[in-house]
């Protein structure tokens, strides 16, 4: 019969599910998902529940909402073998990390040390880098600090880079073996670690709206195609412009690699060409 583990995971997010599935599929099935509440998004702002949620109910797994800290004292209630931590967006106390057996295993979407903080993966896209990663990494107080427990790399192309929301996606695909095979490695006895190098430790920012708007200037360079990429699908890239005297903010929606725009919607319009659509204004 085989073993039944303790495991519960915590995350919001649609880069979530990769590894879910992954862990569903394998001995280290999870018996409670802790995620964000519920929350209004889109034109109509209607109450939509996480990724995370949405898996829990199709596969009847347990699912808590939490805002806040406080409300994760429940956990206390049974001895966690692990806890698994995909993109929550909240800091867990010290007393939460100690909980489980083997410790709190996190995926972080950077080769660690480099990229701790929010948006690892738009901030590679950004700085052009050659390649990127995920680091599973063993929890402690501060954000993104724990000791390496193992790390896969990929490759980026320049001229063809994905978006930020394709990376996620290959990222989580990447890190869910790797994480079953640690998590398997604790359970032998076998799990080595290593502590960050923190003359290499690099940070990163909250990616807002207004890190999506960029000048004329812009036009035409890589690093605008890099941008792109990086903003895609959140926040998004878009500029201002003054035609018959009137500031309409236009959205890119297509960028080459050499830096052309190739695609936008103008405020209030239908997508176009933005060659044609400059040419016409």
């Amino acid at each position: 019969m085989t073993q039944q583990y303790h495991i519960a995971f915590f995350g919001t997010p649609e880069l979530c599910i990769p590894i879910l599935d992954a862990l569903h599929d394998s001995k280290f099935r999870p018996e409670l998902l802790i995620t964000a509440p519920s929350k209004e998004s889109g034109r109509g702002m209607k109450m939509r529940d996480s990724a995370v949620k949405v898996w829990g109910r199709q596969h009847t797994t347990s699912v808590r909402e939490v805002a806040d800290s406080h409300a994760l004292v429940l956990l206390q209630e049974t001895k966690w073998d692990f806890f698994v931590v995909v993109a929550f967006g909240m800091i867990l106390p010290k007393w939460v990390l100690d909980l489980p057996r083997y410790g709190a295993l996190n995926v972080h979407y950077s080769l660690l040390p480099r990229y701790r903080g929010a948006s690892p993966v738009e901030t590679a896209l950004l700085h052009g880098d050659s390649e990127t990663g995920t680091t599973i990494i063993l929890m402690d107080e501060k954000m993104d600090h724990g000791r390496i427990l193992g790390q896969e790399k990929i490759m980026l192309d320049k001229n063809n880079l994905p978006t930020t929301h394709s990376l996620q996606i290959k990222l989580s695909q990447l890190s869910a073996p790797l994480l079953i095979h640690i998590m398997d490695s604790y359970i032998q006895g076998t799990q080595t670690s290593h502590a960050q190098d923190e003359s290499h430790t690099t940070y990163t920012k909250k990616i807002t709206k207004a890190d999506g708007e960029v000048s004329e200037s812009e036009f035409g360079s890589h690093a605008l195609y890099r941008k792109f990429k990086a903003y895609t699908p959140r926040p998004g890239l878009y500029f201002f412009a003054e035609r018959n005297d009137v500031r309409t903010r236009v959205k890119i929606t297509d960028v080459a690699p050499d830096g052309t725009i190739r695609r936008v919607i103008p405020e209030n319009m239908k997508e176009v060409d933005f060659d044609a659509w400059s040419l016409r204004t």
